[in-house]
């Protein structure tokens, strides 16, 4: 063999050798690159799982929420019908006791008159039994 084939041969051998070199280098870096993605993708994952958490959570506590307000709005919408009727018992029964009052006022006024007339009319008796005596003792003044 020839000296420059075997120059050539060995320029080709450090030539192969140095691009198996950057190829290993490259591979290395694409492996790192691979490990490296797919931990982000991990990562990634656990993150998504993380925020769906919260997003069902979220939505859980809407839920929550909306039925705690209708809830809560139900029993105000109870207690406002409670009072009204409530109220409305209350109204009945003071204008009931209201009637009543006025019934037993009205008789006390009836008692009154009455006792005003017995007043009255023992006064007249009275009147007539003094002048009935007078007359019958002989102290009329005529």
């Amino acid at each position: 063999m020839s000296d420059d084939l075997v120059k050539r041969l060995r320029h080709d051998g450090w030539e192969a050798a140095e691009r198996i070199e950057e190829l290993e280098a490259k591979a290395m870096d694409n492996f790192q690159m691979y490990v490296d993605a797919n931990e982000a993708r991990i990562d990634a994952e656990a993150k998504l799982a993380t925020c769906e958490k919260y997003r069902d959570a979220y939505d859980k506590m809407g839920r929550i929420g909306t039925e705690a307000y209708r809830d809560l709005e139900a029993k105000l919408d109870w207690v406002i019908t409670e009072r009204d009727e409530t109220f409305a018992l209350m109204l009945d029964r003071a204008q009931t006791a209201e009637a009543k009052l006025a019934k037993a006022v009205e008789a006390l006024e009836k008692l009154r008159r009455r006792q005003d007339c017995l007043e009255t009319f023992d006064a007249v008796v009275d009147d007539i039994v003094e002048t009935a005596l007078a007359e019958l003792k002989g102290e009329k003044d005529e």
